[in-house]
């Protein structure tokens, strides 16, 4: 009877063992399930969070386009396509993960006129779709952000070295910060620099011009931003690096040795014998729009006259200031000799002939307040100066070539930093003898740069005297942006 139930009892034993056993299982599973759950909604999320960011990318792409197919006198940019198949041409983007690339997400973008049948009216319709990390990944996310923009007209200054129908010799070591534009041939001299501006200024550091870019061998040219070249490009160098892109209008491109990060676009063709690395390559685009000359800025005495009342002629004894009229360059040295501790007031030389005007000869030069020099004959400015204490920074400090034949030169030791803001300008040519810094904007009608000039773009705080017969820059201005549910895109994912 004994051994029975201790047999019976066995049983039970193992019976509660299994349900228990079960139990826990059952519980596992659970936990588990809550816990992958749990885990792919916050993995979801953050796809979703990830897809918006994408998105965003994409609006951000378009803006930059469009202000840089409209600054080129292009049409304006539709999005980002299709491939050769007809897919939506999705773009990437990707980020460093360990040293090694890693996916972030795609998006596709749409770009359409909000009112096309309004000429007057310039404000375009973006659309965007971003996924998280592909279109095609198990968990992925995909979000929808429209935006709106209007295309702003920015008149005034907009390069930092800017040549008109004489064009550009970028002679020994020119290094601008901003953006270059000539009407014609532009020659690049022994290593030229173009940077994206400094201190959060515009100019992405691009290269323009409507006629051809020449390189010479032993002339290596890094450009950030990108080149647009009307007629053709000789890159005879050895190691020019082009930050973005490349395109020539009209003709093609020859390549000794140099890279381009982004593409290479060109109406006529490459040739054979050029060693490029570039991300790609497309020739015989008959589409490319014309990079129309854009003419010197007009300026006009009378106009600084009428906006500045106290006129004296030659500085006379009632002279109230600050607008004077000089006869010769050695009545003006006169009162510079008088002020050259408070430099201040709009002056206009009349005198033709040569002259070297040495700013820290004699003593020390400050400014008090805007200054503008107008002269018919050829100056070539020297040396250093400061800003006076009591004055507001920044000071503009203008000079004026004022006739076709005129010529200004920048001498040696002229420097200037984000205190003195400099607008050289000159109807005929405008160039460096010897070593140049400044801040602001250099326009000519031809640069003949013969030694090292440093620009960093500044635009002037105002035009006095100068008028803009075209608009040189636009900029797409965000207006309403929105994140809508998405929606079946026009082209068929990859």
């Amino acid at each position: 009877m004994i051994n029975k139930l201790n047999t019976h009892d066995a049983g039970i034993g193992i019976v509660t063992a299994v349900i228990v056993a079960f139990i826990v299982f059952t519980l596992g599973a659970v936990w588990y399930s809550v816990a992958v759950h749990e885990i792919d909604e916050t993995t979801f999320d953050s796809h979703r969070t990830t897809a918006l960011h994408v998105a965003d990318g994409g609006i951000r792409e378009a803006m930059y386009q469009l202000s840089a197919t409209t600054l080129n006198n292009q049409p304006f940019w539709t999005g980002s396509g299709t491939d050769v198949s007809g897919n939506c041409a999705v773009v990437p983007i990707t980020s460093e993960v360990n040293g090694s690339p890693r996916q972030l997400g795609q998006y596709w973008v749409q770009v359409t006129d909000s009112t096309p049948l309004d000429l007057t009216d310039s404000r375009y319709f973006i659309e965007a779709w971003g996924w998280s990390r592909d279109t095609e990944s198990r968990q992925r996310a995909m979000r929808k952000i429209e935006q709106e923009v209007d295309i702003a007209t920015e008149r005034g200054f907009v390069y930092a070295l800017f040549a008109s129908s004489g064009g550009l010799a970028a002679g020994n070591q020119k290094t601008i910060y901003g953006d270059i534009y000539s009407g014609a041939d532009i020659v690049i001299g022994n290593h030229t620099e173009i940077w994206a501006n400094d201190a959060g200024f515009a100019g992405e550091g691009d290269i323009t011009t409507a006629g051809t870019l020449t390189i010479p061998n032993g002339s290596n040219l890094e450009i950030e931003g990108s080149a647009f070249v009307q007629d053709y490009l000789w890159d005879h160098s050895l190691g020019s690096t082009f930050g973005t892109d490349v395109t020539v209008v009209d003709g093609g491109a020859y390549f000794r040795k140099s890279t381009v990060v982004g593409s290479v676009s060109l109406g006529g063709a490459l040739d054979p014998t050029s060693d490029l690395t570039a991300g790609s390559v497309a020739t015989g685009l008959p589409t490319l729009a014309a990079i129309d000359p854009q003419p010197l800025p007009g300026f006009e005495w009378a106009t600084v006259v009428l906006a500045h009342p106290g006129f004296s002629l030659d500085g006379g004894p009632t002279a109230a200031g600050p607008v004077f009229e000089w006869s010769t360059w050695a009545n003006f040295e006169d009162w510079f000799d008088d002020n050259r501790d408070a430099m201040y007031g709009y002056h206009y030389v009349k005198e033709n002939g040569s002259h070297t005007w040495k700013l820290s000869q004699g003593g020390s030069t400050e400014w008090s307040d805007d200054f503008m020099l107008v002269f018919n004959g050829n100056l070539q400015l020297e040396g250093g100066s400061s800003l006076d204490a009591s004055a507001t920074a920044p000071v503009l400090l203008t000079f004026i070539a004022n006739e076709p034949t005129s010529d200004f030169q920048f001498g040696k030791n002229l420097s200037s930093s984000d205190d003195l803001q400099y607008v050289v300008y000159s109807k005929g040519t405008v160039g460096a003898s010897n070593l140049a810094k400044i801040y602001g904007v250099v326009y000519g009608e031809t640069d003949n740069s013969a030694n090292k000039l440093e620009v960093h773009f500044r635009p002037p705080k105002s035009d006095i005297g100068f008028t803009f017969p075209t608009n040189l820059r636009v900029m797409a201005r965000p207006l309403v942006w929105r994140e809508v549910p998405d929606d079946p895109l026009p082209c068929t994912l990859p």
